[in-house]
């Protein structure tokens, strides 16, 4: 029973923080969130990137099928893959000095860690539908990259309606649709409450703080207690949204206008809200801290959950190769 996942959330976080890029001295760990929405910083550093480039390979015409690939504009939304991240940074290696032209590029260019370095300043990154959706792929329970916001996911993850519902490797959605994260693992507490480590890609505002996690992290022991919070009628919303940016197509005026609706609609002390889920408070503590807590829903995946593939599972080809 169930869906099988090559491999888990946790794995995968590990994998986003060793890429081995061809013609680089040492591995590149993703280190920060980035989100092509300007409400959430938006992606002007990888933008820079993008159109640096675009220039160069017009003097390198035989790198030019590097950026055609499939998954390419995606590594500059905070939405890239593995595969995309190493493509896009051995173009980096290629083209350095050309790149190193750019202005804004130039400074970490410089560095020995170049790489990392262009990681560590927000020019490479993931956002939250970025890490589930890829995680949903390379672990083969996609066939490509799905996309769509948080709460588009209750459509392969109903929300649970009670807290025995929960399964591993289940969706956590913000009840306001803002943010997505996944459980890798929890422990069932007194009184329904539930101890939950988290998958996620977030940020914290605020300056660099070492003690916490940024961009793709683990966030250990963090509380999750049933009995009801707040609700944003999302389809209302979203329909509000869309009537708006009909009139109005300045990016401040829409991140404004979004953040009033939100405060307007929102409604609290509701024990169920979007698809019928229950809503659940999850906690900012843990280990690291987790950046995004609030009211939220639990998703299962359809047909009995997730599970990780075992040796049982292996083909007669994988038993031989092995």
């Amino acid at each position: 029973m169930g869906n099988i996942a090559q491999f888990t959330p946790v794995d995968y976080i590990k994998r986003l923080h060793s890429l081995s890029v061809p013609g680089y001295d040492g591995t590149v760990a993703i280190t920060r969130y980035m989100s092509a929405n300007p409400a959430y910083g938006g992606n002007a550093r990888p933008a820079d990137l993008l159109n640096a480039i675009a220039a160069a390979v017009k003097k390198r015409t035989d790198l030019a099928a590097k950026t055609k690939v499939d998954g390419y504009a995606r590594v500059f939304t905070g939405q890239g893959d593995p595969d995309g991240f190493i493509n896009v940074m051995s173009l980096v290696v290629e083209l350095r000095e050309e790149l190193m032209k750019t202005k804004a590029l130039a400074e970490p260019l410089k560095k020995g860690n170049y790489l990392q370095e262009l990681c560590d300043r927000g020019v490479f990154g993931m956002d939250c539908i970025g890490f589930v959706g890829t995680y949903m792929s390379e672990s083969c329970l996609e066939p490509s990259y799905p996309g769509g916001r948080p709460l588009d996911y209750t459509a392969k993850f109903p929300p649970i309606k009670d807290v025995d519902e929960i399964e591993q490797y289940s969706v956590v959605m913000k009840a306001d649709g803002q943010h997505i994260q996944m459980i890798n693992d929890y422990e069932l507490l007194a009184n329904g409450t539930l101890k939950v480590d988290l998958c996620q890609s977030a940020s914290w505002a605020g300056a660099f703080d070492s003690s916490k996690g940024y961009g793709p992290q683990f966030n250990g022991g963090v509380l999750l207690r049933p009995g009801g919070g707040s609700y944003l009628p999302v389809e209302a919303f979203r329909a509000a949204m869309a009537k708006f940016k009909q009139q109005n197509s300045d990016p401040k005026a829409i991140v404004a206008k979004e953040k009033e609706l939100r405060k307007e609609m929102t409604e609290t002390n509701r024990k169920f809200g979007f698809c019928g889920g229950a809503i659940f408070q999850l906690g900012g503590d843990g280990s690291p801290p987790n950046p995004v807590s609030g009211s939220v829903y639990i998703g299962v995946m359809k047909g009995g959950g997730i599970r990780i593939k075992t040796p049982r599972d292996w083909s007669a080809v994988e038993y031989q190769q092995r």
